[in-house]
């Protein structure tokens, strides 16, 4: 099992709807993907998928219920959803002995986690610090704050949290000449996973409810997603993290 958070320190970037057509991707090759919902202001995944829920990991966790109780199917085959809770509160219910049992969701190949859309906040530190990679998607259309974000993600998932940045991508691109991506390369000190170019059917989708990745048949966004399905598919999954580490490190810095 891989847990991977899709993240950035900027709002807006598209990095739900990257998530969720990830997953959509991993699941049409039998692939089996949970999504975790950890954006409690919007709960963007829980949306994009139709999916509602009265159930969430916060009251699990509180009544001592198995994670597995809060997982709810989606209307695709082989992705399940896991919503976190609905206030700030409740990630406070969140303890050592509660992220280590996520381990124990060995029945999935792949964890995704869409995270807020801030690179402070318990919430946060919460989701790097649980994943084994992470992914800073940048929005081309508002590349410099885009930018900043990534740096911000990087060095708190990288250099504090113990997560490993698996790449980036560039999402509403125009077409980018190559020295440009070498550029930012260096400047985040990781490579471009794929470059996703701008598609009004994908900025129409959050609205609709739709996974373009599976309704539409544009080639060209289907194989910028494939880009990043086969990066994922590449990565070592990581057997042991030291989650109690993580954890006082999420003290220090946060009110948890």
């Amino acid at each position: 099992m891989k847990v991977i958070t899709f993240s950035i320190a900027k709002g807006g970037t598209g990095k739900t709807i990257i998530t969720a057509n990830v997953a959509a991707a991993l699941a049409t090759k039998g692939k089996k993907v949970l999504l975790i919902d950890g954006d409690i202001g919007s709960k963007s995944l829980s949306h994009l998928l139709n999916v509602k829920t009265n159930i969430f990991l916060a009251d699990v966790v509180e009544e001592n219920r198995p994670i597995t109780d809060a997982i709810v199917k989606t209307p695709i085959t082989n992705i399940d959803l896991l919503s976190v809770g609905k206030s700030l509160a409740d990630y406070l219910k969140f303890d050592i002995n509660v992220l280590k049992r996520f381990k124990d969701l060995g029945n999935y190949d792949y964890v995704f986690v869409d995270a807020p859309s801030t690179s402070t906040g318990v919430e946060t530190y919460l989701a790097l610090g649980l994943s084994d990679y992470f992914i800073p998607v940048l929005d081309y259309t508002a590349f410099g704050p885009s930018l900043q974000g990534a740096i911000n993600t990087i060095v708190i998932g990288k250099n504090y949290l113990e997560s490993i940045p698996a790449g980036f991508v560039i999402n509403k691109s125009d077409d980018l000449p190559e020295g440009v991506i070498n550029d930012i390369k260096k400047i985040l000190g990781v490579d471009c996973l794929s470059v996703v170019h701008k598609n009004s059917l994908v900025e129409q989708s959050y609205a609709k409810k739709e996974i373009v990745y599976l309704t539409s048949s544009d080639r060209k966004f289907a194989d910028e997603i494939n880009k990043i399905v086969k990066a994922l598919e590449d990565l070592k999954e990581i057997k042991e993290r030291n989650i109690p580490k993580v954890i006082e490190k999420i003290k220090e810095s946060t009110l948890l």
